[in-house]
C-alpha cells in the first residue's frame, strides 16, 4: 500500500509530522489506515492528527480522529486531558484534521479509528501519553 502525504499542509495540519501510527485490527493486524500526528510551536505548541485511509479502498468508511492535551505531568501511560479535539464521521480519504493548542510543557494522546463498511471489523490506532515538553 501507498504511503500517505507526509506533508502536513496535505490535511491542513500545521507544522512536522511527528508520528505515524498504523490503524489495523485487534484480530489479524490487517491495516486500514495511518493515524498521522503532528507539531507546531505556533499558539503555545499545536499538536495535530489526521486518519488517512490506505488506498485501495472504494466507498466512504466511518473514521474518527481525536488528540487531546494531557492535564498532568504524571509518566503513567494513560492521562485525563483537559484540551480535546475529535472529527468522527463518514469520509472517503481521512478524517480530520483534529487540534489542541498550548501543548508545549504537556503530554498529549491520540487516536484514529476505521470501520470497514463491507466486513464492519475495525481498525485502531492508539498514541497514549507522549511527546511530553
Amino acid at each position: 500500500m501507498l504511503a500517505p502525504p507526509a506533508q502536513a499542509g496535505d490535511f491542513g495540519c500545521p507544522g512536522s509530522l511527528i508520528e505515524s501510527i498504523p490503524v489495523v485490527t485487534n484480530d489479524s493486524g490487517f491495516r486500514y489506515g495511518t493515524l498521522l500526528v503532528y507539531y507546531s510551536s505556533a499558539n503555545g505548541g499545536t499538536n495535530c492528527a489526521v486518519t488517512y485511509r490506505s488506498p485501495g479502498f472504494s466507498g466512504k468508511s466511518n473514521m474518527e480522529a481525536a488528540v487531546g492535551r494531557c492535564r498532568d505531568s504524571s509518566t503513567v501511560p494513560l492521562c485525563s486531558t483537559d484540551k480535546s479535539d475529535v472529527d468522527n464521521g463518514t469520509y472517503g480519504t481521512y478524517a480530520g484534521p483534529v487540534s489542541v493548542t498550548q501543548t508545549a510543557g504537556h503530554c498529549i494522546v491520540a487516536s484514529g479509528w476505521i470501520e470497514e463498511p463491507r466486513t464492519g471489523t475495525d481498525g485502531y490506532a492508539d498514541l497514549t501519553r507522549s511527546h511530553c515538553g
